[in-house]
């Protein structure tokens, strides 16, 4: 992996014919190693464009619905958990959403370099 910027670093890249694409691996402010931010950055040729796809890990997290000194946490844990579990499996999709923490202006403006950088380097690889 080589580090592009601050808590940025570039982990792979792939040149090819078709879709020319550059991996990232943005690490959150929060300092959890399970914790982090995987960018796509992918140039289409035929309409050039350029796509960011941002992949994590999301947690369905029934514990804001609780509070934790309940003597029945584990019942209303189990509760709220197959009631997610219902909704994903009767609607097919649930709704999330994850935090990412910058925990600079530096990190912040290397995060922004970052993709400048992955899009200028898909557009010159013509």
């Amino acid at each position: 992996m080589e580090e592009t910027s601050y808590k940025i670093m570039r982990t792979s890249e792939f040149i090819g014919n078709p879709e020319p694409a550059i991996y990232y691996r943005a690490n959150c402010g929060c300092l959890d190693p399970e914790c982090g931010i995987n960018m796509e950055l992918e140039y289409d040729k035929d309409i050039e464009d350029v796509t960011l796809s941002l992949y994590t890990d999301m947690v369905y997290c029934s514990w804001w619905c609780i509070k934790n000194n309940s003597k029945f946490y584990f019942f209303k844990d189990m509760y709220y958990r197959i009631k997610g579990a219902l909704r994903i499996l009767l609607t097919g999709r649930v709704k999330l959403e994850e935090a990412f923490l910058f925990s600079s202006a530096e990190q912040f403006d290397a995060f922004i370099a970052a993709l400048k950088e992955g899009r200028e380097k898909l557009q010159k690889k013509e």
